[in-house]
């Protein structure tokens, strides 16, 4: 496969994540996937866990504002509700509400149902040492994406 065959595939992989998010149900088609990650992880926290913006920068590599946005965005509908420490008020954390925790658990059983496709189609198409080298890429690609295509300073 050469450079120009690998681009096309990973277009079409972009393409296909958009794709797999519009058949998502409900909230999808207004909900970014940072948005749904955000709900995901809230509802498989334990409720001694408390969320801030600093962590889920870190924890999906983008930038604070980014996560302020998508953050926003779910209070406004009405998908989380914001915390603050009583010991210091400049601290926020995430709870969901009931609509929130719907919207996770449908969004948590979509994705675990393409999740079990995908694994048996490449369990069926590919050898162990080549599914290896696919989880490796697709491991080093969600780390590395960001910084390979920002533009030279």
């Amino acid at each position: 496969m050469n450079s120009l065959e690998l681009l096309k595939v990973m277009e079409n992989f972009q393409i296909f994540s958009e794709q797999l998010k519009s058949l998502h149900p409900k909230y999808a088609h207004t909900l970014s996937i940072t948005q749904l990650k955000i709900l995901t992880m809230l509802k498989e926290a334990n409720t001694e866990n408390h969320f801030n913006n600093v962590y889920f920068s870190k924890k999906f590599n983008i930038s604070s504002a980014a996560i302020s946005k998508a953050i926003r965005d779910l209070i406004k509908k009405n998908l989380i509700t914001e915390l603050r420490n009583i010991d210091n008020a400049r601290e926020k954390f995430y709870l969901l509400t009931e609509e929130g925790v719907v919207i996770a658990e449908q969004h948590l059983a979509f994705f675990q149902n393409v999740s079990e496709k995908i694994l048996s189609w490449l369990n069926a198409t590919y050898l162990t040492s080549e599914r290896e080298l696919i989880a490796d890429f697709l491991c080093q690609w969600e780390v590395k994406s960001l910084s390979v295509i920002q533009p030279e300073s």
